[in-house]
């Protein structure tokens, strides 16, 4: 079944009253695909690169309608949370890298499974912490997008009511997931999911009512509707009969968390990645001790040993390090002495050792906590985090952290990477832990395992605690060049995430290739504390053989296996265009650019509500009595022209809305007239009532809208009413 989404979600937003409308390093030849070249796409304006295609076209249409990076990101999330059930969604948590270019600042919000006020012994639902995907998508909504949040929820919302056609990645990842939903899940939601006992067919329509509703409730109430009252109450009601003892009061005060990010410098590149307790220092760790080696001059990884061993090692320091350091920052994280380079040329020796140490020794990262890199100052990145009344700890000894590095190779997580007509960026990672968490739903929403993540030893920052946030390998990230977004990216795949990332920032900014290669290219994951190292075949077998001389013990798998993660990137060139693409090494995945020009700052949308709610274009008559042209329409207006349009009403009335993409301080007249009426023979103008006149003197008009609401006279059938608006003159921004 092909489905025209654009046209799908266009519809779907009318019926709610929404209108949619640096020098690059020269390419090394030998650098090796894994796969062949990544599905890639380019665009002008904006692009989302998404775990999901139907998300990532939601996210699409966001942009079009003057939506930002932030606003695009959101309804990606939500939409993902419906259509890619068991890798996302209101029961998870996550986290969000927000670029913004105006005022050239990186914000982090943290929402992660969090713990509760008690932990529980057993049960299905025993390792779900308190979710935070929709307190931390909203707040950052709230912040920073421009979009009413109804018009945000709105294609979330949708597709869940009017469902969608399930795909081949969300077929075999329920075939997958069987026994564990069976087990886990209320009999009803497990019906809907496998009819007949079998994974629900490829194509078939997935509506989930229950969702809907809950969706619905966040999109009218804001977070209140899914922390506090029914919804809270039944799926607490349900946690507890579950085996968790979870509160009304722990999902009522749940709150996201604000940071600074990480940033370390890789050659002319600032790299933002996410703070403690995410896993990004993972990501800006390695590359700030690659940034002292030439990495070029030694080869491509697949085919030089020298490239490869540098690379691998100091993502394994990098991981050693993260495992002895990085906890919930509720304890004390010297997490700007780890990316600083000072103690990169401390870490250095271990980079590209031969062979390779067994046991690595560690540094104490605390003394470099106060000295970071001085470039990138002015970004504010995280800095000494010491929370009242701590003192920092001393270094850790190279026993400490927790010996279990390697969870299952699944289909978990999903990540989301927006770029915007104003260059503003977004990576946002989120995840219920292993595919449909444990298997535990409530309401139609399947639940975390986060508390699974704490430790049960060292370090102490990563037990379990009261309102502690266990840590996580999730590093949704961020590259910039001149204090403008380069690159955006993150991916899915646990414990090998941190990799993926360096991996593709390398093959993209270092070895010059296309988005679409970079993300195909060769890939490897160490194991920190073991010679054990897994590999690509990309990797030639001279270098295979070279490493093993070293001392790894290699495996080496096919790229087809989805073991190696799944990254979903937008690249931005010098000279503004995007390129994105997603990871051939997971089944699902979209991309979704679009190059129409973007609504000024100032321009005016409109759209109709009611029973029969769609736009016409006041510049074309509506063909006979079908409203066959009905279409989104936007217009913009200045101060010497009138915008006029034209909204289709029913007997009852009806009514439109006027609405501005940014705050502005305007002062508006509008005028509603019955200007005609529809016969069999089309478009028939003939003298209307007399015009109600309404004015709004010199308002301050938030980015939000303005609705008007009138009555039809009582001798009309059906017919048009035309809106116009003036905006005072010196007003205007």
């Amino acid at each position: 079944m092909i489905v025209d989404l654009s046209t799908t979600l266009i519809h779907r937003f009318a019926l709610i009253g929404a209108v949619l409308h640096l020098a690059v390093f020269a390419p090394i030849d030998t650098v090796r695909a894994s796969l062949p070249s990544a599905p890639g796409e380019q665009a002008d304006v904006g692009m989302v690169a998404a775990g999901e295609n139907l998300g990532a076209q939601a996210g699409r249409e966001i942009l079009r309608m003057g939506g930002n990076a932030v606003d695009a990101a959101v309804a990606t999330a939500f939409a993902i949370s419906v259509t890619d059930i068991g890798n996302s969604g209101l029961g998870g948590g996550g986290s969000m890298m927000i670029w913004l270019a105006g005022p050239k600042r990186a914000e982090f919000v943290e929402f992660y499974s969090r713990a509760g006020s008690a932990r529980g012994s057993s049960g299905p639902a025993a390792t779900a912490g308190i979710p935070g995907n929709a307190a931390g998508l909203l707040e950052a909504h709230a912040r920073y997008g421009r979009l009413p949040r109804e018009e945000i929820l709105a294609p979330a919302i949708g597709l869940a009511r009017d469902g969608f056609p399930v795909s081949a990645a969300l077929r075999s990842s329920l075939t997958a997931n069987r026994s564990k939903i069976e087990a886990n899940a209320p009999a009803d939601l497990y019906n809907v999911l496998f009819p007949g006992g079998a994974a629900v067919s490829m194509g078939t329509v997935l509506r989930q009512l229950e969702k809907a509703a809950v969706l619905q409730r966040i999109s009218d109430a804001g977070a209140d509707g899914f922390y506090l009252g029914p919804v809270a109450e039944e799926v607490v009601s349900d946690l507890n009969a579950g085996g968790n003892p979870a509160t009304l009061e722990d999902f009522a005060t749940f709150q996201p968390r604000w940071f600074r990010p990480l940033v370390g410098g890789f050659r002319q590149y600032a790299v933002l990645g996410a703070p403690p307790p995410m896993g990004g220092s993972q990501v800006v760790q390695a590359l700030v001790l690659l940034d002292q080696l030439p990495l070029q001059e030694l080869g491509a990884p697949a085919d030089s040993v020298h490239a490869a061993a540098n690379i691998i090692d100091a993502f394994r320091v990098a991981r050693r390090d993260y495992f002895n350091y990085v906890v919930d920052p509720m304890s004390p994280v010297p997490a700007a002495g780890l990316v600083s380079p000072g103690f990169a040329q401390k870490r250095l020796p271990w980079v590209g050792a031969d062979p390779i140490p067994l046991n690595m020794p560690g540094e104490n990262p605390w003394p470099y906590d106060e000295q970071p890199d001085p470039r990138f100052a002015h970004l504010e990145p995280w800095g000494p985090f010491v929370p009242p009344g701590m003192t920092p700890m001393g270094a850790m000894s190279a026993g400490d952290g927790e010996p279990l590095e390697f969870d299952p190779v699944e289909e978990q997580t999903t990540h989301v990477s927006v770029v915007d007509a104003d260059r503003n960026a977004v990576a946002v990672t989120m995840t219920l832990g292993p595919s449909f968490g444990a298997g535990f739903a409530s309401q139609g929403i399947f639940f975390n395992t986060a508390l699974s993540r704490f430790s049960s030893s060292t370090p102490i920052g990563n037990r379990w605690a009261p309102g502690r946030t266990p840590r996580s390998d999730t590093s949704p990230t961020i590259v910039l060049a001149n204090d403008e977004v380069r690159l955006v990216t993150g991916a899915r795949g646990g414990s090998r995430i941190p990799g993926a990332v360096v991996f593709n920032i390398l093959h993209a900014l270092e070895y010059g290739l296309t988005m679409p290669e970079a993300m195909a290219a060769e890939r490897a994951f160490p194991f920190r504390a073991s010679p054990e190292l897994q590999i690509e075949t990309a990797f030639s077998p001279e270098t295979v053989a070279d490493l093993e001389a070293r001392g790894w013990e290699v495996t080496t798998y096919s790229p087809e296996n989805s073991y190696f993660a799944g990254a979903y990137s937008i690249l931005v060139e010098p000279d503004g265009t995007l390129h994105g693409a997603r990871d051939r090494r997971r089944q699902s995945g979209g991309l979704a650019g679009h190059s129409d020009a973007p609504p000024p700052a100032w321009s005016l949308w409109a759209a109709s509500f009611g029973l029969e709610g769609e736009m016409a274009n006041p510049l074309e008559a509506p063909a006979g009595d079908g409203f066959s042209n009905l279409k989104k329409f936007a217009f913009g207006f200045s101060p010497v022209k009138p915008a006029a349009a034209m909204a289709r009403f029913t007997p009852e009335g009806g009514a439109v809305t006027l609405r501005w993409n940014r705050s502005i301080h305007v002062g508006v007249d509008y005028v509603i007239e019955h200007r005609g009426s529809l016969t069999e023979g089309g478009w028939n103008p003939v003298g209307g009532a007399e015009p109600a006149v309404t004015r709004v003197p010199d308002v301050p008009v938030p980015a939000g809208y303005m609705r008007m609401e009138w009555t039809t006279p009582s001798d009309a059938e059906r017919g048009f009413y035309r809106v116009r608006a003036t905006v005072a003159d010196s007003l205007l921004p």
